[in-house]
């Protein structure tokens, strides 16, 4: 259920996911745990490509089979600016996962206090 975007982003491949997108690659696809390339962007610490694809308007506030928005992941992982670009996005700050943990509380538990 990997796109070739999914790939790029989770790597890092930031030209390939330009190039991608001109193309006319499917932003908001989703693989087979519900994650859209910017999940796994945010997830990384890709800042470029965060922002890359928030310009191209990939939904800041997608929920993969978690409900985890790509903000969630972002604060999980400790990625501050990516944090930030994703909160300047409209990423909802309150969204709550299946376990009820919005992205404050997954930042707090691991102790990333510049997020907390």
């Amino acid at each position: 259920n990997n796109t070739t975007l999914h790939y790029s982003a989770f790597y890092g491949y930031t030209e390939i996911v330009k190039i991608l997108i001109k193309a006319g690659a499917t932003i908001d696809a989703k693989d087979e745990y519900t994650q859209t390339p910017l999940h796994l962007s945010a997830r990384n610490g890709h800042q470029e490509i965060v922002k890359i694809l928030v310009a191209a308007r990939a939904d800041v506030n997608a929920e993969d089979k978690n409900r985890q928005t790509p903000l969630h992941l972002s604060a999980n992982f400790g990625h501050k600016e990516v944090s930030k670009l994703l909160l300047k996005a409209g990423a909802a700050v309150d969204a709550e996962d299946d376990h009820n943990q919005t992205p404050l509380h997954l930042s707090a538990n691991i102790c990333h206090e510049e997020l907390s």
